[in-house]
């Protein structure tokens, strides 16, 4: 009497063999760090040309993507800890890519003596406060922008001072001697170097742990 063939060990697809725990973490640690950096220099991009509104949405998504990710690729208690310290690192360096292309915009743009035709106090905050300034260019418009942003109230209505623009307004207009993007940009790919880093580890330490505790393959298999 024929004996049906016996099923395939460990429940996998016949003559092949069984699937490990943690086999499928590698690709999904893989893409987080691809979104965790990507996402990063896109909420850049869209808070500068969709708004401040749209990107504060876009990054509460990011933060809830990410979290979500980390939480499943790292498990619970890790997957936390670790979205939290990369959230914050995320928004360092958010902020550091966020000057950087101002200031890279401004490198572009050009040079104008202004005129200051008006200026306001900011809040203060521990008891300081930044002045904030309205110029008018050479050609008597305001210059495109925004207002001069200081530190202290060095100027006064009338005054003359010399400013880089970008004609185009997509950059608040700055001393000239305070436009270097360098730092901010050294700022901005550290962290965004760290953050996938960490996000690699933690992925990749739960795969491992994972694979330990499963234990060999059955016998019979390579």
């Amino acid at each position: 009497m024929l004996t049906p063939p016996r099923a395939a060990a460990g429940g996998g697809a016949a003559g092949g063999a069984p699937r490990r725990r943690g086999e499928g973490s590698a690709g999904l640690t893989s893409a987080l760090a691809v979104f965790a950096v990507g996402g990063l220099f896109g909420l850049v991009f869209a808070n500068a040309y969709l708004g401040g509104l749209a990107g504060f949405g876009l990054g509460a998504l990011y933060a809830v993507v990410l979290s979500a990710g980390l939480v499943v690729a790292a498990g619970a208690e890790t997957g936390c800890w670790t979205a939290f310290l990369v959230l914050i690192a995320a928004l360092i360096a958010a902020a550091a890519g966020s000057s950087a292309r101002e200031d890279l915009i401004l490198l572009s743009g050009r040079t104008v003596t202004a005129t200051v035709v008006g200026k306001s106090m900011g809040p203060v905050s521990k008891g300081h406060a930044d002045w904030y300034y309205t110029l008018r260019g050479p050609d008597g418009t305001t210059v495109p922008g925004g207002r001069l942003k200081l530190s202290e109230d060095g100027l006064a209505t009338g005054d003359q001072v010399t400013v880089r623009e970008d004609p185009a307004g997509r950059a608040t207009p700055n001393a000239p001697d305070r436009v270097n993007p360098d730092g901010s940009l050294w700022t901005a790919a550290g962290l965004s170097g760290a953050i996938a880093l960490a996000v690699l580890y933690a992925g990749l330490t739960r795969r491992r742990a994972l694979r330990a505790g499963a234990g060999p393959p059955p016998e019979g298999h390579n």
